[in-house]
């Protein structure tokens, strides 16, 4: 019988074909491992050594597919290393990023036009609602960002809306699912042409176009999240503290070490612990004992390796080591209180990517709205508010900011503008209403009455 004939025979037991295509797979992974080694072997002595999937010393996520599908296992829990620490800085990024959420209020453009946009500024506050970004929206927005490096909105126009009237619908497109391509203009290579996809295509037709696109860390409309670049150092970090745990094992245990003269002597000491079952606390008498236990080498390096990975780490992302929970690296208090100087710093510049975003949103929003509704809306007089929050403003607010205002260097708007979460023109408004009213009494809350003051005080 020949090989082939044998080969058909095995494969009438299904038991039989199982178990030889196992072992065919097994050889198959043995023989590809030595070839990779083999490889590696002939790149380190010809001086041209390159990174392979087993090899700790190089980027195993060297393209974007890779990198997003690590940072999804490892924010979800489903990774064998970094999860803890992956969910720890895109929870706090997004925080950093958006502590208030995102609200409405004029734009520069209005203020400077004295244009109050009042059915602008309830349209957009109506977007916002219905489209739950009161209750998370913007949340969840920053977190794919984070996770996929970038985001994609799509809007649709919904004839129902919220009961009053229709309303855009705001729906996350996913980069990780859709794969999706941002393809620029020929003319322009900073300009969206064409969002790509398997399966469909939309081309972006200035004044109708339905997608927002935004990308952090980007190059062509390629973004890439802060975890794609340190996932090595979160890996190294875990491994490093389990690591770490193992001699702490063995140091709970430690080891008695009986002496003996002879190897006869040691032999029977053996077949007498044995014989006896002894353990520790039990009475024993020898020529000696002493108790060993391994050295604090290791632990030490290990702890070296843990430090180095978490300084990494909060250099990439901003977010200081003590925020991560090594609170032991620092110093003092002094250092602490500094290093979040670069948390706002990295917390701002994503703002003004966030702010753009958004601004889109919103003059997308009311062009479909005049479309639909055959309304005279107009574009670029509201603008969102995002407002970072820290010790460090809250203190900048009350030494510099008061100081000023209470010199008069500074106006009493662009003081109430660096409060947080606060409307500046409303809370203003109210201000003006209470001086008029202990000035002239109830009349004063009449509403032609005020208009008629802002009138005479504008002129």
């Amino acid at each position: 019988m020949n090989m082939t004939e044998g080969f058909k025979k095995i494969l009438t037991y299904p038991i039989l074909a199982g178990s030889y295509v196992h072992g065919l797979r097994s050889q198959i992974k043995e023989l590809n491992g030595k070839v990779q080694e083999s490889l590696r072997t002939i790149d380190i002595l010809s001086g041209m050594e390159t990174c392979t999937s087993d090899d700790e010393t190089g980027n195993q996520y060297n393209t974007k597919v890779l990198a997003v599908e690590a940072i999804y296992a490892k924010y979800m829990n489903l990774a064998t290393w970094g999860c803890q620490l992956a969910q720890r800085i895109i929870g706090h990024r997004k925080a950093l990023v958006m502590p208030y959420g995102v609200k409405s209020q004029l734009s520069d453009k209005a203020i400077a036009e004295n244009y109050e946009a009042v059915e602008e500024k309830n349209f957009i506050d109506r977007v916002l609602d219905y489209n739950n970004f009161n209750e998370g929206k913007e949340d969840t927005l920053c977190k794919y960002a984070e996770l996929e490096g970038q985001m994609l909105v799509e809007m649709k126009w919904d004839k129902k809306g919220d009961g009053i009237s229709g309303l855009p619908k705001i729906m996350r497109r996913s980069w990780y699912d859709m794969k999706y391509e941002v393809i620029p203009t020929e003319d322009d290579p900073d300009e969206i042409a064409t969002i790509e996809w398997e399966g469909g295509a939309q081309k972006l037709i200035a004044g109708t176009d339905k997608f927002v696109f935004v990308a952090f860390n980007d190059v062509d409309f390629i973004g890439m999240p802060v975890m794609a670049y340190i996932l090595m150092e979160c890996e190294g970090l875990a491994k490093a503290l389990s690591g770490w745990r193992k001699p702490n094992k063995y140091f709970a245990k430690w080891t008695p070490f009986f002496k003996a003269e002879s190897w006869d002597e040691a032999k029977s000491i053996m077949e007498w612990i044995k014989s006896v079952g002894w353990k520790i606390g039990q009475g024993a008498a020898g020529r000696g004992m002493d108790m060993v236990g391994p050295g604090t080498g290791p632990a030490d390096t290990l702890y070296s390796e843990i430090k180095t990975n978490a300084q990494i780490i909060s250099g990439a992302t901003g977010i200081p080591v003590h925020y991560l929970g090594f609170a032991d690296v620092l110093s003092n208090r002094a250092a602490a209180t500094e290093l979040t100087e670069p948390m706002e710093v990295i917390a701002l510049t994503d703002m003004v990517k966030w702010r753009g975003f958004y601004e889109q949103v919103f003059d997308m929003a009311i062009k479909m709205r005049n479309k639909e509704l055959n309304g005279e809306l107009r574009t670029g007089t509201i603008k969102p508010k995002l407002a970072p929050v820290s010790d460090r403003q809250f203190g900048r607010l009350v030494k510099f900011w008061l100081e000023a205002r209470k010199s008069g260097l500074v106006s009493k708007e662009l003081f109430v503008e660096q409060i947080p979460d606060i409307n500046a023109r409303e809370e203003l408004k109210r201000l003006n209403s209470q001086k008029l009213e202990s000035l002239f009494g109830p009349v004063a809350q009449d509403e032609e009455f005020y208009q008629m003051l802002e009138e005479m005080r504008n002129k």
